[in-house]
């Protein structure tokens, strides 16, 4: 008899065992549908994404700082050279 229930135990934890084992493999999911493998596989999706468009974005960063310098230098070459003019009026003037 005591064989007997050791054998219904053991049945009984085996079966609670693959329920377990049914819902942690629902949890996980096909990667395809819902669970954790399709928000991982979203996850590494958006990331590609993000990467893919910061590299399409740094030549773009890199033209406009780059204009931005050519614009300072023309700014100042002007600012310069507006005083330089102002100088000369005053200097011909009598």
């Amino acid at each position: 008899m005591a064989k007997q229930q050791q054998i219904v135990d053991t049945i009984h934890e085996t079966d609670a065992a693959v329920d377990k084992e049914k819902a942690l493999t629902v949890l996980i999911g096909n990667g395809k549908d819902k669970g954790l493998r399709a928000q991982l596989a979203a996850e590494l999706l958006a990331e590609k994404n993000s990467v893919d468009e910061q590299e399409f974005l740094k030549p773009l960063l890199y033209n406009r700082q780059v204009e931005l310098q050519v614009l300072a230098k023309r700014s100042r070459e002007l600012q310069a050279r507006l005083k330089e003019l102002q100088a000369s009026r005053v200097a011909e003037k009598p």
